[in-house]
């Protein structure tokens, strides 16, 4: 996952942490359950991904490739991670 320049997926918690911790910008395409609507609302606050709300093929596909050519942004949301994981680290009370 450090490797990669997005993670396309679902917005399921474990993986939102997997990422922040690797600080991999997400892509999420078109949460359905409860939970996934709600962290893939604070992906879109915090600046850590991108949240598609359809999953019509050719809007994915192009938003998608935007994001990868667009550098800036996908560093933003490395460094909105960066800040996320510290903030977890410096308040972790062990």
């Amino acid at each position: 996952m450090k490797r990669a320049d997005l993670l396309v997926t679902k917005s399921g918690g474990i993986t939102m942490f997997e990422a922040i911790h690797t600080q991999t910008p997400l892509y999420i395409i078109n949460p359905f359950l409860i939970q996934e609507i709600e962290n893939a609302k604070y992906i879109e606050e915090a600046r850590i991904g991108r949240v598609i709300w359809s999953s019509k093929r050719q809007e994915v596909t192009r938003d998608i490739l935007e994001l990868l050519e667009n550098r800036e942004d996908q560093q933003r949301m490395k460094d909105n991670m960066k800040n996320i994981k510290n903030h977890f680290i410096n308040s972790s009370p062990l």
